[in-house]
């Protein structure tokens, strides 16, 4: 999504998570909140790690809007 906001293409999902958190239009520490969804789902915290997502999904929202 922050590709399209950014009027940007993605051409190789590699490295995307770390492109798309260096455009103009992203959301605040996305690589870090990402990691921290990994680590959480890692560690077997799956309700934290839900609501990670759900945080995350609430920014997406707030930056389409």
């Amino acid at each position: 999504m922050q590709f399209a906001l950014n009027e940007r293409y993605l051409i190789n999902e590699k490295g995307a998570l770390q492109e798309a958190a260096g455009l103009p239009l992203t959301i605040p520490q996305l690589e870090e909140q990402a990691n921290t969804v990994w680590r959480l789902i890692g560690d077997g915290a799956f309700a934290p790690a839900c609501e990670a997502l759900r945080r995350i999904d609430r920014q997406l929202k707030v930056l389409t809007s």
